[in-house]
């Protein structure tokens, strides 16, 4: 690596080396995929081969100096890099393809030693620029959150040996403290009887047709959670997410936080229910149209300061994918496939909402089944449990007669609500009945289903 006060850190042999070791073997390109990004690389060459290669990799395409140079041509960037003369030129570099990750960990050792010169850079700028102490502390965590988070290299593998050891305590402890959850709990004690709560590293889909309640019950299992939990509301404002909680607290029918026809009993429930949102652990993230890749970065950053117990993200046909999908349904699984690695990299569940298709809309029984998850068969692969919320008075028409009444077929369905555990990768499946408060929003459980 070239050390020089006036040049910034570099490693060019060590880049050209990764390079070509990828070019080599796609093992090898499989394993720096995890370690590097293209912007760890100073020649911009070679950041520019890597992220071709990074893209081919994720879409487990073959790697090779003929796929990638044929790539590059499609993207107009083969010239740019020097041409195919460029690329042999890489291959010249004859690494050791065994030392592969040692490259790739060159690479980044000379990429993190500039970011922290750009930090110092940014944190100079912001001592003299900062309106006060306090926001200049917070710039700082922030600046210095964002190096550590982006300075990340693969984890080291685990012996069978230790993971043994640490589950025994695990089974110990479940033993000593038999029929409690051991996850995360929901509030809806039959849900929570048969997942044992929220599990650790799991991604949870819970999917319905609009005006169902989804984000009202989302808002209800992040509220259950009591400890640190971060909702990304990719549809609603900040704003109306909090009018939901407040509801849900207090029990004061939604519509009147809109009108402000607050009756003195309304604001003595809404003052509790405030003091009661007040002491939530949950923190709101009302940006829309969020990438998978900036909602994993924000979630670090998070996760850094308080450790998460969960991360809810309303809605995934809301979420953008990774750039370059040819399709929906591929952008899609980029989104499912990168909540899941968050899942598994913070060790916290995320739940998904998602919507389905329309195509159940015309079947007798409104139902629905796995195959409605819309955009993407991908979605029940990477999930490890999908739950549907279906409300029957939804399909009831017409909802009231000539004289305006409520008609029996909806009275004979209303406030049902039914939670389907559709899939359970590491459990039992089952129906979930529950009752809706359509003025508060709010799920509770049925009493018949108190024994489970």
């Amino acid at each position: 690596m070239i050390i020089d006060p006036c040049i910034p850190p570099q490693n060019i042999d060590a880049e050209a080396a990764v390079i070509s070791c990828c070019l080599l073997d796609s093992d090898a390109a499989r394993s720096v995929a995890d370690i590097l990004r293209p912007e760890d690389f100073y020649k911009t060459a070679h950041g520019t081969i890597f992220n071709t290669i990074k893209d081919m990799v994720a879409k487990a395409e073959p790697v090779d100096i003929v796929t990638i140079a044929t790539r590059l041509n499609e993207r107009q960037e083969l010239a740019k890099i020097g041409g195919a003369s460029f690329l042999a030129q890489t291959l010249e570099s004859a690494p050791v393809i065994r030392n592969a990750d040692a490259y790739a960990i060159a690479v980044k050792d000379a990429s993190t030693r500039r970011a922290c010169i750009h930090l110092a850079n940014q944190i100079q700028r912001q001592a003299t620029e900062a309106e006060s102490c306090a926001a200049l502390i917070d710039a700082v965590q922030s600046l210095v959150t964002k190096t550590v988070t982006d300075s990340g290299t693969k984890p080291a593998a685990v012996s069978c040996a230790e993971v043994a050891q640490t589950r025994l305590h695990v089974y110990e402890d479940r033993y000593r403290n038999a029929g409690k959850i051991t996850g995360i709990p929901s509030g809806i004690e039959a849900l929570d009887a048969i997942t044992c709560g929220f599990q650790p590293s799991d991604l949870i889909v819970l999917a319905a047709r609009p005006s169902m309640g989804k984000t009202s019950l989302a808002i209800q299992f992040a509220r259950a959670c009591q400890k640190t939990s971060l909702f990304f509301s990719l549809e609603m404002s900040t704003s109306q997410v909090a009018d939901r909680i407040v509801a849900q607290g207090s029990g004061v029918n939604l519509l009147k936080f809109r009108s402000g026809r607050f009756s003195d009993d309304d604001w003595r429930g809404i003052v509790d229910g405030v003091e009661s949102m007040a002491g939530l652990p949950m923190l709101i993230d009302d940006t829309p149209a969020l990438s998978v890749n900036e909602m994993r970065r924000r979630s670090r950053i998070v996760h850094l300061r308080q450790t998460l117990s969960l991360i809810v993200v309303d809605h995934l046909q809301l979420a953008r994918g990774e750039k370059g999908a040819r399709s929906r349904n591929e952008e899609v699984g980029t989104i499912t496939k990168g909540l899941k690695a968050l899942a598994k990299e913070l060790d916290c569940p995320v739940l998904l909402l998602s919507q389905l298709n329309r195509k159940f809309a015309d079947r007798q029984d409104k139902r629905p089944v796995l195959t409605d998850l819309r955009d993407s068969g991908e979605i029940e692969q990477d999930t490890d449990i999908v739950l549907f919320l279906h409300r029957p008075e939804v399909y009831v028409v017409p909802k009231r007669d000539a004289a305006g009444n409520e008609t029996p077929e909806l009275l004979a369905v209303k406030g049902i609500a039914n939670l389907e555990i559709a899939k359970h990768r590491n459990g039992p499946t089952g129906d979930i009945n529950m009752t809706w408060h359509s003025r508060s929003t709010l799920f509770t459980n049925r009493e018949e289903d108190r024994k489970w």
